[in-house]
C-alpha cells in the first residue's frame, strides 16, 4: 500500500483516477460489503418501540393530506415522495395471519424508509473511495472507504429512518463530482455535480453545503471558450430552484406562513426550532464527542493526520515552497465544504452529535494520512519488512476495533430486543385473563384481546401505538390473546399523584395485574418512571428483570436510537432496548 501522491508532489493526471476494471471491482466489493450490515437487523425495536421522531414514517401520509403534523416541514419531501412510488402491503392483512406475519406488516411503515436510507447511505463508501483516490493510491483509498463502512456513526444512522447517513453519501458524491468539474469543466461534469447537489438538498437542508464545493469548482474550472458555455452556470441554479419547488413546497409564498415564523430569538420551521442565542460556540464539543464516542480510532488518527498536514504546511512555508496547483485546487474544493460546515454547526450549542455525520468521509481521509505516515515510519525503521506488508498490517490494526464494533451492533440488532424477550416471558408465564399494564407510548409484541382493543385510548403521538392501531383495524385471531393496557399519558395527573399519598388509591383499580416497567434513563419522563418503579417495588413482586447493558455499563443511557457513549455501550451491551422489569401486583 503506497501513497499515489505526497503532499509535495502533483496529483495523478485525473482528479478521480479510476483507470482499471479491477479498480471498479474493488469499489463494487467494498460497497456490497458495506450494504450487508446496513440491511441486517434493520427492523430493530419495531414495531413496539419506534423512534418517536420517525418523520419518514408519516411523511407519505402527510404529503397525501391524510395526516397533519408539524413534521411535514421538518425534512424535505424527497424521501416521502419516493416512498409514495413504492407499493406497500401494510394493510393487506387478515385476522387469520400468524402473529409474526402481522408484526411484519405493522413494521412496514417504519421499514420502508429505513430500507431507502440504508441503500442511499451505502453510497458513502464508494464516494469516500473516490474522494480519497484524488489524493491516495488504491490501497489507502480502500482503507478510507472501509473506515466509513465500519464507522459507528455512519452505520448507526444508516439503519434508522433519519437522513443523516444518507446526506453524508450525497454530499460526498457531490464533492467527488465537483473535483472532476474543477479539473475539466465539461457539460457532463456540471450536470452530474448539479444533479447530485440537488439530491443532497432534497435529502436534508444541510445538503446545501455541498453546493459550496460545486460553486468553487465551477470558479476553478477551465474558463469557457464560447459564450454559450457560460450557460453551464445555470445548471446548479436550476437544481436549487427545482429542489425548492418540488422538495420544499412549504417554503413557497402562501405556505411558509403556515409552517414557519421568525421572532427576535427564534426561527421555526415545522417542528424544528433554532434559537439565535445558542450560536455561542458550544457545538464544537458535541461534534467532537460525537466522533470520539462513535469512532475513536478513526478520530484519533484523523487528529494525527491533520496535525501532520499542518506541520508539513509550516515546513513548506519556512522553505518558501508551495503545494502543487492540482493539490491546492482539490484541497480547496473539499475544504470549502468541510470548514464552513464544521464552523456553522460547531458554533451552535443546540447541535446534536449526528450532525457531524457528513464530515465522516473527510475525517476518514485525514485518518488515512496518519495511517500511511505510520506505515512509512515503520517500514523505514524495519527495512527487512516489505512496505506492502507493513501497510496491510497497519490497516488491519486500524480496522480491528471498528470491524468488531460493527459486527457487534449488527448482531445485537438482529437478535431479540429486551421488549421482545419480555413479551416471550409474558407468553410463557402470564394468565391471559390478567391485565398487563404498559407504560405510555409503548406496545407489547403480543396478540391483544378484544377487551384490550376496545379499552385502548389516548393515541396522542402519531408514531406510537402502531401495533395497537394495526390490531384495532384487524384483530389477531390467536389462541392466546392478552389484556394489554397502557397507563395514562405522561401528561395525566396519574403521574404527578404518584408523588403523594394517593399511590394505593391510584393502583387499586389496576390490581390484580402485571406491570411492564421500562427504564428510559435518557427520557424526559425518567423522573415519573422512577416514581412508578418505587411504588411497584414497595407494593408488588419483581418477577422478571432484564438489563441490556452489562458492566461497566455507562450510567447516562442505553443502546437505543441516539445513544450517548455509543461505543462504550456497544461493547458492554447484552441486548438492544431499555431495561425491562415486570412486577406482579395481587388483588
Amino acid at each position: 500500500m503506497e501513497l499515489a501522491s505526497s503532499a509535495t508532489s502533483s496529483l495523478p493526471p485525473h482528479a478521480i483516477p479510476v483507470r482499471a476494471r479491477s479498480e471498479w471491482l474493488w469499489i463494487a466489493l467494498l460497497s456490497l460489503a458495506a450494504l450487508v450490515p446496513r440491511l441486517v437487523g434493520l427492523d430493530f425495536l419495531l414495531v413496539h418501540y419506534p423512534d418517536h421522531d420517525a418523520v419518514y414514517a408519516l411523511q407519505p401520509k402527510m404529503i397525501r393530506g391524510e395526516v397533519w403534523h408539524p413534521w411535514y416541514a421538518a425534512y424535505p419531501l424527497m424521501v416521502g415522495q419516493a416512498l409514495l412510488q413504492i407499493p406497500s402491503d401494510e394493510d393487506d392483512v387478515t385476522a387469520d395471519d400468524p402473529l409474526e406475519t402481522r408484526l411484519d406488516h405493522a413494521r412496514a411503515t417504519f421499514m420502508r424508509p429505513r430500507v431507502v436510507v440504508a441503500l442511499v447511505s451505502t453510497l458513502a463508501v464508494p464516494a469516500t473511495y473516490w474522494l480519497a483516490r484524488a489524493f491516495f493510491g488504491i490501497g489507502w483509498s480502500a482503507l478510507a472507504a472501509l473506515f466509513v463502512a465500519t464507522s459507528g456513526m455512519h452505520l448507526n444512522y444508516s439503519q434508522q429512518g433519519r437522513p443523516h447517513s444518507a446526506i453524508t453519501a450525497l454530499i460526498a458524491l457531490t464533492i467527488v463530482a465537483s473535483l472532476t468539474l474543477a479539473r475539466h469543466g465539461r457539460w457532463r461534469d456540471w450536470l452530474l455535480a448539479s444533479v447530485l447537489g440537488t439530491l443532497s438538498i432534497g435529502m436534508l437542508h444541510s445538503g446545501l453545503a455541498g453546493f459550496l464545493s460545486l460553486a468553487v469548482a465551477g470558479w476553478l474550472a477551465p474558463k469557457p471558450r464560447r459564450a454559450i458555455e457560460r450557460l453551464k452556470w445555470l445548471l446548479p441554479l436550476a437544481g436549487i430552484v427545482f429542489a425548492l419547488l418540488v422538495f420544499y413546497p412549504y417554503l413557497l409564498p402562501g405556505k411558509i406562513e403556515q409552517w414557519g415564523r421568525v421572532s427576535d430569538d427564534t426561527a421555526q420551521l415545522g417542528s424544528h426550532y433554532v434559537r439565535f442565542s445558542k450560536f455561542d460556540g458550544g457545538g464544537f464539543v458535541t461534534l467532537a464527542w460525537g466522533l470520539i464516542g462513535h469512532d475513536p480510532v478513526m478520530t484519533l488518527l484523523a487528529v494525527v493526520g491533520a496535525s501532520l498536514g499542518i506541520a508539513h504546511l509550516i515546513r513548506l512555508r519556512k522553505r518558501r515552497e508551495r503545494l502543487s496547483a492540482d493539490l491546492r485546487r482539490d484541497l480547496l474544493v473539499v475544504g470549502v465544504f468541510a470548514v464552513p460546515y464544521a464552523l456553522v454547526f460547531g458554533s451552535f450549542s443546540g447541535t446534536l452529535d449526528r450532525f457531524v455525520a457528513p464530515l465522516v468521509p473527510v475525517t476518514a481521509c485525514f485518518a488515512v494520512v496518519a495511517a500511511a505516515w505510520l506505515a512509512r515510519t515503520i517500514a523505514r525503521r524495519l527495512p527487512s519488512l516489505q512496505p506492502r506488508f507493513v501497510g496491510l498490517a497497519v490497516a488491519t490494526l486500524c480496522l480491528a476495533l471498528p470491524i468488531y464494533a460493527s459486527a457487534r451492533l449488527v448482531q445485537l440488532r438482529a437478535s431479540p430486543d429486551t421488549i421482545e424477550l419480555a413479551a416471550a416471558w409474558v407468553h410463557e408465564h402470564v394468565d391471559p385473563a390478567k391485565h398487563v399494564w404498559m407504560q405510555p407510548e409503548v406496545d407489547l409484541p403480543v396478540a391483544y384481546s378484544q377487551a384490550a382493543l376496545d379499552g385502548a385510548e389516548g393515541f396522542n403521538k402519531p408514531v406510537c401505538y402502531y401495533w395497537l392501531r394495526a390490531q384495532k383495524r384487524v384483530p389477531v385471531e390467536s389462541d392466546v390473546r392478552f389484556d394489554v393496557r397502557n397507563l395514562p399519558r405522561y401528561e395525566d395527573a396519574f403521574w404527578e399523584d404518584l408523588k403523594g399519598p394517593k399511590v394505593d388509591e391510584l393502583l387499586a383499580p389496576l390490581r390484580p395485574g402485571y406491570f411492564v416497567c421500562l427504564v428510559p434513563i435518557e427520557s424526559i419522563h425518567a423522573g415519573k418512571v422512577a416514581l412508578l418503579r418505587d411504588a411497584l417495588q414497595k407494593r408488588g413482586e419483581l418477577v422478571f428483570a432484564l438489563e441490556p447493558l452489562g458492566p461497566p455499563a455507562p450510567s447516562e443511557g442505553m443502546l437505543l436510537y441516539q445513544p450517548a457513549s455509543f461505543l462504550l455501550q456497544l461493547l458492554s451491551a447484552r441486548h438492544i432496548g431499555p431495561t425491562v422489569e415486570i412486577y406482579r401486583l395481587d388483588g
